[in-house]
C-alpha cells in the first residue's frame, strides 16, 4: 500500500514531535486525519496532491486529529470530510461531516479501505484497514514503547479500548502506521515489529518499508493479561474495576460500580 506520511507541524507535550496525517495517492486522493490546521503542513499536503484530496477521514475528534477540517475545507471546499459521528465534538469543527460505519469501505487508488470502529480512546475512534497489504492506519489506538492515554474527561473508557485491542488482534497479523516512537524502538531492536514500521503517534518516515507482521503481544496486550483488580470476573469488569480505582475521589460515589466509595 502506498502511502504518503505528511506531518501536521504539532509538536507538544501530548503529541511528542507531532501528528503525522496519511495522504492515499492517486487520482482520487485520500486524506487520514487533518492535522491542526498549519500552513507547513497545508503547503506539503498540496504538493503531492495539487488538487487537495478528494476525501478527508478523520481518526477521531481530539484536536491535533480533527481541528484542521477547516482549514483544509477552506483549500479544498469540494473535498468530503467523514467520520464516526460524535455530536458533542463534531459541532465545534465547522465542516459538512459525513457520517462512516463500522465496516464501510473506502474505495481508494490503492484499493478499498475497511472502517473499524475501535471506541476506548475516544468513543469515535476508527482504524482503516487495507486487507491487501494487510496495514492498519491506528490512529490513537496504539503507541509503540508507550501507553495510549484513556481520558475519561474527553470520551475515554478503558473497558472499550480493551475491547478494540481484542477487535484489532481478531483481525489478523496487525501492524500500524501511527505514533510517533520510532527512535524507542530503534533502539530496541527485540521490540521491533519484525520487517515493518511501528505504530506510533506520527506514523512511518518517508520511505520505510512496510511487510506485514504477526501480532505482537508486547504492543497489544490480551485483555485476559489486565491485572484482577475488584471483584469482577471477566474482562469487562476487571477492565472498568481499573478504571474506576484510577479515578479521582470526587468523581466517584455513583452507586453500583465496582472501587466507588460509598
Amino acid at each position: 500500500m502506498k502511502v504518503v506520511p505528511v506531518h501536521a507541524g504539532n509538536p507538544g507535550p501530548m503529541t511528542g514531535a507531532g501528528n503525522w496525517t496519511y495522504l492515499v495517492p492517486g487520482a482520487r486522493p485520500l486524506l487520514v486525519d487533518a492535522g491542526v490546521g498549519h500552513v507547513s503542513h497545508l503547503d506539503a499536503l498540496f504538493a503531492h496532491a495539487p488538487a487537495g484530496p478528494v476525501s478527508v477521514i478523520v481518526t477521531h475528534a481530539h484536536p491535533d486529529h480533527a481541528s484542521g477540517a477547516p482549514a483544509l475545507h477552506l483549500r479544498a471546499p469540494a473535498a468530503r470530510f467523514l467520520k464516526i459521528p460524535w455530536p458533542a465534538c463534531d459541532v465545534a469543527i465547522d465542516v459538512p461531516w459525513e457520517a462512516l460505519s463500522d465496516g464501510m469501505d473506502i474505495e481508494t487508488d490503492e484499493g478499498p479501505l475497511r472502517v473499524v470502529h475501535t471506541p476506548g480512546h475516544s468513543p469515535d475512534h476508527v482504524i482503516l484497514w487495507h486487507a491487501a497489504s494487510r496495514t492498519a492506519l491506528t490512529g490513537d489506538l496504539l503507541v509503540a514503547g508507550s501507553s495510549v492515554v484513556i481520558p475519561a474527561s474527553r470520551g475515554g473508557v478503558l473497558a472499550d479500548y480493551l475491547q478494540s485491542l481484542e477487535t484489532i488482534g481478531n483481525i489478523g497479523r496487525v501492524w500500524g502506521r501511527q505514533n510517533q516512537r520510532y527512535p524507542t524502538l530503534a533502539a530496541h531492536p527485540a521490540r521491533r515489529p519484525q520487517g515493518g514500521c511501528p505504530p506510533w503517534h506520527g506514523g512511518c518516515p518517508p520511505g520505510t518499508a512496510q511487510k506485514p507482521r504477526q501480532r505482537n503481544r508486547q504492543q497489544v496486550h490480551h485483555p485476559e493479561e489486565a491485572p484482577r483488580v475488584g471483584g469482577g470476573t471477566g474482562r469487562r469488569d476487571r477492565a472498568q474495576a481499573v478504571f474506576d480505582a484510577s479515578r479521582p475521589a470526587t468523581r466517584r460515589g455513583r452507586p453500583g460500580r465496582r472501587g466507588d466509595t460509598a
